[in-house]
């Protein structure tokens, strides 16, 4: 089954911003192929100026702009036209710029370089989604995929005070067709939709799509093994009719409760990809890198010591020399005399934090061990709930590569 959409975006404005003039061609050119009527900028007086005259529904939109940064842009932009969708092109994908600009009312992110597939998805959304807030219809999307019309009518009559759109596909082809139209939240599909067997065979070529979505297999002789089946090739449920209809609000309350979960998680791959730099990863040797130092040191060590500042545990970074060179915001607050040294006042800080009967001579015998490499991680059980875990690191950052250990405790 090919899923390659014809396009519904006929002359419809596509404001695209960049002072690239290959990335302008090269967009101006896509667009195109959407049949999109494209407007550019090159900046972003000029981008605003044209957002005004022509109030596209969508905006392609470049970080980097010579007069003012795409954040700006953005921002004016969402205050001018709520509605507007504005989806961010960044050559940086960081975590934190790419969280600001979606706090900021971006719809979407694609990082450079921009691939043909994922610039086509990402406006076509954008579209859809504009196009139901304007209308003020920004509801989900069912699509009913059965050979019998009545069981669509009971699914919806069933369904009809949740304030649903459902859309009804009888064949593959208008599977094919609703599909990339409506780009549907939540698809029922028949277990023996056009053959025995075959909503198996529709569901495997449409499960792998990189849409977010739910697929819910019905079968009139819902046999176990039916829905084993389903449930193995990824349906989120299975509904056996008539049977189950009386519980089918139940399970399209968990459905939706399902859907949001996945979507949210795959925010969070995105913001994840986006950090690819980010400043803890393990190594091929199993040691920690703590990178304090990139192309923008600032950044990066914000951003490593904001991660270990909300990890809800005490964690400290001992150096070669037995310095305490950093404790964690959790750490200062349930010990706040933290000494600079392992030494003997910081047994008082670990009792603070929860921890007993370890001496100062035992923890130096552990980070010494860590440091001269005879072993990688090392746990010191002090009780039921009480440990102290200790591994390896390698703190990076413009001085060079040192060695140093990282204390992790849980107290009581």
């Amino acid at each position: 089954m090919d899923f390659e959409s014809k396009s519904d975006l006929n002359g419809v404005p596509l404001l695209i911003v960049d002072d690239d003039p290959d990335i302008l061609s090269y967009l101006k050119t896509l667009s195109s192929q959407m049949q999109c009527s494209p407007i550019m900028a090159n900046n972003g007086e000029d981008a605003l100026r044209l957002f005004n005259r022509n109030q596209p529904g969508v905006v392609l939109l470049d970080y980097r702009l010579p007069d003012m940064t795409g954040g700006e842009v953005l921002r004016k932009i969402k205050r001018a036209a709520p509605v507007t969708q504005v989806i961010m092109i960044t050559a940086y994908g960081r975590y934190e710029l790419v969280v600001k600009l979606l706090n900021d009312g971006a719809c979407d992110y694609l990082k450079k370089p921009l691939k043909d597939e994922q610039v086509i998805q990402s406006v076509k959304k954008a579209y859809s989604r504009y196009h139901s807030l304007s209308k003020g219809i920004e509801k989900t999307n069912i699509l009913i995929a059965d050979e019998n019309k009545a069981s669509y009518r009971i699914i919806k009559n069933e369904l009809s005070s949740k304030g649903f759109v459902f859309h009804y596909a009888k064949d593959i082809l208008s599977v094919q067709e609703l599909f990339m139209e409506i780009w549907p939240d939540i698809i029922i599909l028949d277990a023996d939709f056009c053959g025995q067997g075959g909503g198996f065979e529709c569901m495997e070529k449409i499960k792998d799509l990189p849409f977010t979505f739910e697929l819910i297999i019905t079968a009139n002789r819902g046999t176990e093994m039916t829905a084993i089946e389903a449930l193995k090739r990824g349906a989120s449920s299975f509904i056996r009719k008539p049977d189950d209809m009386e519980h089918l609000s139940y399970i399209m309350e968990n459905t939706l409760k399902s859907l949001n979960l996945k979507r949210l998680f795959n925010l969070k791959m995105r913001e994840f990809n986006s950090s690819r730099d980010i400043t803890v990863k393990v190594t091929n040797d199993r040691s920690i890198e703590l990178s304090l130092f990139s192309k923008n040191s600032r950044i990066s060590s914000s951003f490593g010591l904001r991660l270990l500042d909300n990890i809800p545990l005490s964690i400290a970074v001992i150096d070669e020399d037995f310095t305490i060179s950093y404790k964690n915001r959790f750490f200062r607050k349930h010990s706040p005399d933290i000494p600079d040294k392992l030494e003997g006042s910081i047994s008082r800080s670990l009792s603070a934090a929860g921890i007993s009967d370890v001496s100062v001579e035992a923890l130096k015998k552990e980070v010494k061990i860590l440091l001269e490499g005879t072993e990688d991680i090392e746990t010191v059980i002090l009780g039921r709930m009480e440990f102290l875990t200790l591994t390896s690191l390698k703190l990076i950052d413009g001085g060079g590569c040192r060695r140093g250990v990282l204390l992790i405790i849980r107290g009581s």
